[in-house]
């Protein structure tokens, strides 16, 4: 919902353009009308009043092409900004049990979040361009691009970095792959509303092993991410995974479409870079 003080901050934001936005003859027309409904909206506190005036500025300037094109952008942005913060709020709470069976500090809990929710991009509307999820609360609207919640890619780049080394570290924060294998399997489950599917720290664990285990092209063999996972579970202080229950991990991973198999003599898994929701 757009609160009356978006929509206010959004008229300031684009006021000096409205003029060459609505054309400066119609502008002419309505320019007194908005600055004394702006103003208005400044000073009112009375909620109800509040909304009337908000939507009258809105109902002014939503017959011009312009102006309309960009409070579709103003409604999409809003849209992203609150899904953002409500993923991030249910991934502490999901992710608290993590932190207790891995023994982290909360910092470090919330910085795997942060790299989680910046791993996830959502396709613009406009051309092939791309933006953070975390990103999507950019102050300025006039610079954020119409973003389409269904179709969404996975930078897995941080990850790969921190598995090429023994560093536990991003921007001089602790924080932990396994939280964050754990938090991007969460934020698919939740856009691809299939939430049946159990995330633990066996199947986080598991993506962290294939990710671990990847060769120079991005594949990795089944051997290879059993003998991985169970080295790094062993790191975290975990128990060893069967083989059979590491491969029928990567099997549930598959659904969420975070992992992909190519078959031949030997089974090589890779992990998924572009989804859309079906």
């Amino acid at each position: 919902m757009l609160t009356p003080d978006v929509i206010l901050n959004w008229f300031l934001e684009i006021e000096t353009q409205l003029p060459l936005m609505v054309g400066f003859d119609k502008w002419q027309k309505i320019s007194e009308e908005v600055h004394r409904l702006i103003g208005q909206l400044q000073t009112e506190n009375d909620h109800t009043e509040r909304l009337r005036l908000s939507a009258r500025l809105v109902g002014l300037l939503v017959t011009y092409p312009e102006t309309r094109s960009q409070l579709q952008v103003l409604v999409d942005t809003h849209t992203g900004n609150e899904f953002a913060s409500q993923i991030a709020d249910d991934l502490f709470v999901q992710l608290s049990l993590f932190k207790d069976q891995l023994e982290i500090s909360t910092g470090a809990l919330e910085t795997s979040i942060g790299v989680a929710l910046n791993m996830i991009r959502f396709v613009s509307a406009v051309g092939d361009e791309q933006a953070r999820l975390i990103t999507l609360s950019a102050s300025s609207v006039k610079d954020t691009k119409s973003i389409k919640l269904e179709n969404f890619s996975i930078d897995w780049s941080e990850l790969a970095d921190l598995a090429a080394s023994l560093i536990t570290t991003l921007y001089g924060k602790a924080v932990h792959p396994i939280v964050v294998c754990a938090g991007i399997l969460l934020i698919v489950r939740s856009l691809l509303r299939m939430i049946t599917v159990e995330i633990s720290m066996t199947e986080a664990s598991v993506l962290w092993g294939l990710i671990h285990s990847r060769d120079s092209k991005g594949y990795a063999k089944e051997y290879s991410i059993v003998v991985h996972t169970n080295s790094e579970r062993a790191r975290f202080g975990q128990s060893p995974l069967e083989d059979t229950h590491i491969i029928e991990v990567l099997h549930r991973l598959k659904l969420l479409k975070t992992v992909d198999f190519e078959d031949g003599q030997m089974r090589l898994w890779r992990v998924t870079e572009k989804c859309q929701v079906s």
